[in-house]
């Protein structure tokens, strides 16, 4: 998978982020060091996780044979993943979400674990399609992580400032990038079969 692949798919997955965290930021009478410090927390700990476990995933499934070996068959199964976060969040954009709004100004870091950790199966699902592509867990801590931290510290900024509404560009952003790489891996993987 090449660095441009790559970032597209985390620019995309980070807007998921963005958006998650731009909706609930606007519940917050202030944003302040504890609750950025949780926000980066849960984050961060469900990034490392959800990463670790999908390039492991990955790999057990490559020493077990319980997948193919052809490199056409994996790309095809991370294409499949990219495609379906992808649609997911295209509907996100389009839909119209109802968020209950009410004031909450303590952040319970058990809680907001819990809440993130839909985000990181998502996550999960690309750790294992990236690394089924043959990507280093290096570069997608590097990507996904990083880019994970900082949209969330983004999100919550904007989503205070700007409303929640900010979601729907967000998650118009992330449909855009993944679908670029989407097709990408598919260019970039049928001009290596006509060239064989």
């Amino acid at each position: 998978m090449t660095m441009l692949e790559m970032a597209l798919i985390a620019a995309g997955l980070s807007m998921d982020i963005f958006a998650w965290t731009a909706c609930r930021s606007t519940l917050f009478f202030n944003i302040g060091k504890k609750k950025l410090l949780s926000f980066i927390g849960a984050f961060g700990i469900w990034e490392v996780i959800s990463i670790s476990l999908g390039f492991y995933v990955a790999k057990l499934l490559r020493m077990t044979n319980l997948l193919d070996h052809s490199e056409g068959f994996l790309k095809l199964i991370a294409v499949v993943i990219f495609f379906a976060l992808a649609i997911r969040m295209l509907l996100l954009a389009m839909g119209k979400e109802l968020i209950d709004e009410h004031r909450q100004d303590e952040v319970q870091f058990l809680h907001l674990m819990k809440d993130t950790s839909v985000i990181a199966a998502r996550t999960f699902l690309v750790g294992l399609a990236v690394s089924l592509c043959n990507t280093g867990v290096v570069q997608q801590y590097a990507l996904l992580l990083v880019l994970g931290i900082l949209m969330a510290i983004a999100g919550l900024y904007a989503g205070y400032t700007y409303g929640f509404q900010i979601k729907n560009k967000a998650y118009f952003a992330g449909f855009l990038c993944l679908l670029a790489a989407d097709v990408e891996v598919m260019i970039r993987f049928l001009l290596r079969l006509n060239a064989v």
